[in-house]
């Protein structure tokens, strides 16, 4: 919604002019944004992404009290019009009935025998005296966003009476239309929509209606509608999975897409998904796209697209999947009127099988690699070669389609969810934080070094081990110093989580400075990593947990005393990192369940995002810092867990049949 200090920085009317009545249909709807207090009474229209939508059964759309213009000798009456129909109707009307009230005006659509045009009338005198100008048909009947001006000015003559504007250019006289009659404006009542509320009703959309007290250059009109920012959101909800969450009704078409746990999956031979209409973004100066994606396909896709063919149609964007021969990679594209913007991802980025966000921040009032700028993750990527053309370009009215090019080819394999789209720039911190769709909750990846299934994730979630030069004895792993790779096979993504929990159980005698786990190839360079070392510092026996934050050098970190994990003996250890907490609560650090006291002085708490890295067990990314000892059930739950809640023993190892004698 446009508040009145925003509306008048878009408002460029000279310092004499000044704003009679001004209806923007922001939060409120009926109010007069003008401070001049002609308020609407309203039945039968709604408000929708701050516009008002007429059904053409609306029944009042009129000022509560009369607009008195009787003082002026020039007025502007603008608005922008968005609609598809084509029959004769009334817009706006300054009195119940403009033939028959000299000095009231009106603008309607479809007449003449001109479907789909608008024109603009005053009438200067009884007997059908009127001074007009029309539009060719069909000219605002098309779906987009058109602004309509209508400027009276009383003291010219003739065919200047009247001037008509459609998107700032001047219409054609009406033969017989020309009218020099002196008439002078009325105080009435003004109408939205229909004549006197009761008949010739509008069925559309219409935004900012604003009537100016002189006669305006087109250089002062109003230059865009002042429409919502949040213009489609398809969050594949379920019951809902093909509506517009915007209340915009931008409804999807399926026929192909499945959807599982609040995300839309695509098998890569769906025939169907798309907006049913139109997407307008005409009317918008810059448009962000977002999207959430989980994929590990090959093939080369588009995942979204406005229109049937980015490559062809100027103001048209999209984004694709392993594009341009790079497997795995995400590309966002803005066709300009000469040329392209394209920013990509590296080759690989996307094709891990893990949720990744994606953004496509497009603003054509920037110049050059800042035109368009994706965003994977929140982390800006590089233009794609030397495309950074910044030809002049206006957004398109065109279809959405998602997952293909046109449901036709280029079909995306995968899951996508929470496709947004914004009319303007958003920062990232204004970027959707995390999928809707059902992540794994609870327990997110478990290792209990099962006989015969050593490396299993045994969650189900995926989080597969690898190894080299790692044992495994008694259900416990046995690290010797020497070992080459124990981590996760792929990256374990703890983004999408306010809080989570790492424990292991852990039996060494070893004095050596060394890494037990970690979250990164190294935690001093990477904000949002955790590990727990033993021997921090060179002091035997010493445990840590560190978690760290944002600013350089800054950490949270608890220790145990000194000699306390060195006895060989097994002990219980929970690192708990809780986003919510503060200071020394950020992260707190458990040995045997008893919570450990804070290492130094660090007890940083900025705010810090969690990380999607490799899990590192029993070293520094698998080179330095290499862990002596036994490692048993460790275990990282989604959630910050209470003492009560830690694993209680470490688990069974898978024994023989016992056979007892008697």
């Amino acid at each position: 919604m446009t508040i009145i200090g925003a509306v008048v920085g878009l408002m460029p009317f000279c310092a004499s002019a000044g704003v009679v009545a001004y209806w923007d249909f922001g939060s409120n709807g009926v109010a007069d944004v003008s401070g001049n207090g002609h308020t609407l009474t309203n039945s039968g229209v709604v408000f929708r992404g701050g516009t008002a939508v007429f059904g053409g059964t609306q029944t009042v759309f009129s000022t509560v009290g009369t607009v008195n213009l009787g003082a002026y000798t020039g007025i502007t009456v603008e608005y922008f019009i968005r609609t598809t129909t084509a029959s004769d109707c009334i817009v706006l009307e300054h009195s119940k009935i403009c033939n028959k009230n000299p000095g009231g005006f009106l603008s309607e659509m479809g007449g003449f025998a001109k479907p789909g045009s608008v024109s603009g009338f005053l009438c200067t005198a009884l007997g059908d005296k009127y001074n007009g100008e029309l539009s060719l048909a069909g000219a605002v009947s098309d779906g987009r966003w058109h602004h309509v001006a209508l400027v009276i000015d009383s003291s010219k003559a003739g065919v200047d009476r009247v001037q008509l504007y459609l998107d700032k250019v001047r219409q054609a006289k009406v033969a017989g239309c020309s009218d020099a009659t002196a008439a002078a404006f009325r105080n009435e009542t003004f109408f939205i929509g229909s004549r006197s509320n009761t008949v010739n009703k509008f069925t559309g959309q219409l935004d900012d209606v604003r009537i100016s007290d002189q006669a305006l250059t087109t250089n002062q009109f109003l230059q865009l509608p002042t429409l919502a920012p949040e213009v489609a959101y398809w969050p594949f909800s379920p019951g809902t999975e093909t509506v517009d969450a915007t209340g915009n009704g931008n409804t999807l078409t399926n026929i192909g897409v499945a959807f599982v746990k609040g995300a839309a999956s695509f098998g890569g031979t769906q025939t169907v998904f798309s907006t049913i209409g139109k997407l307008d973004l005409s009317g918008y100066q810059a448009v962000t796209l977002e999207y959430f994606i989980c994929t590990s396909s090959t093939n080369s896709s588009v995942v979204i697209e406005h229109s049937a063919n980015a490559g062809s149609y100027s103001g048209a964007f999209a984004s694709a999947y392993s594009d341009f021969n790079s497997i795995g990679n995400l590309t966002g594209v803005l066709k300009t009127s000469a040329g392209y913007n394209i920013d990509a991802t590296t080759a690989g980025a996307a094709s891990d099988g893990r949720w990744h966000h994606v953004a496509v921040v497009i603003d054509p009032a920037k110049a050059g690699a800042d035109r368009l700028q994706l965003y994977f993750d929140k982390v800006r990527q590089a233009t794609h070669g030397v495309y950074t053309n910044d030809a002049v370009t206006a957004f398109r009215c065109d279809l959405l389609f998602i997952g293909s090019r046109a449901n036709s080819t280029a079909k995306f394999s995968g899951q996508l969810d929470d496709v947004r789209v914004t009319g303007r720039t958003l920062a990232t911190n204004e970027f959707l934080q995390i999928p809707s769709t059902d992540l794994p909750q609870g327990v997110l990846a478990y290792w209990p070094f099962e006989p015969g299934v050593e490396i299993a994730d045994v969650t189900g979630n995926g989080n597969v081990l690898t190894n080299q030069g790692v044992s495994f004895y008694g259900g416990a792993a046995v690290f010797n110093g020497s070992q080459n790779v124990f981590s996760t096979l792929g990256k374990l993504d703890l983004r999408w989580y306010p809080a989570f929990t790492v424990e292991y159980f852990i039996r060494t005698a070893s004095a050596n400075n060394s890494l037990v786990l970690e979250h990164s190839t190294n935690t001093m360079f990477c904000a949002g990593a955790f590990c727990s070392a033993l021997g921090e510092s060179h002091i035997p026996g010493l445990l840590t947990g560190a978690f760290r934050t944002t600013p350089v050098n800054c950490y949270n970190i608890e220790a145990t005393a000194a000699g306390a994990a060195s006895d060989d003996k097994w002990h219980h250890v929970a690192l708990v990192i809780d986003s919510s907490k503060t200071g020394a609560d950020r992260a707190q650090l458990y040995f045997d369940k008893i919570r450990q006291t804070t290492y130094g002085n660090h007890a940083d708490d900025a705010d810090t995002a969690f990380r999607n890295e490799i899990l590192y067990i029993g070293s520094r990314a698998n080179m330095t810092f290499k862990f002596s000892g036994r490692l048993d059930d460790i275990r990282v739950t989604g959630e910050a867990l209470a003492p009560s809640l830690f694993m209680p023993r470490r688990s069974d190892p898978t024994r023989g049949t016992v056979i007892f004698f008697r």
